[in-house]
């Protein structure tokens, strides 16, 4: 139940999910976006995926895969970026763990300066 998260993680993961949107649109406008997100006990997986178009040139260094990034880190997750079967991929696991009745990240998540 994706309402179990603690509200800490799931603003990082919709965060991350919110810039992989954020990417489509400024670099895939005509492409369309597939989310998809679970929860269980042990981790949260959100993976998002667009068809890259023909052309593009994919080189991983933006901004904004550095703030996925730095937020991934934070949750004490994994993320991986990268073109798969013609789709730009961006998968991130966190790790979780029951406090309090809630599902959180392991890391203790600290505010991250823009």
């Amino acid at each position: 139940d994706p309402a179990r998260l603690a509200q800490a993680t799931g603003l990082g993961l919709y965060r991350i999910a919110q810039e992989s949107l954020a990417n489509i649109a400024k670099h895939a406008p005509s492409s369309t976006a597939r989310v998809q997100f679970s929860v269980t006990s042990q981790q949260a997986h959100l993976v998002v995926r667009n068809a890259v178009p023909s052309g593009l040139v994919v080189d991983g260094r933006g901004s904004g895969l550095a703030g996925m990034s730095a937020r991934a880190e934070q949750l004490g997750a994994t993320l991986a970026t990268e073109v798969r079967d013609g789709d730009w991929l961006v998968d991130v696991r966190v790790p979780l763990r029951e406090r309090n009745g809630l599902l959180s990240c392991p890391m203790k998540i600290r505010k991250l300066a823009w």
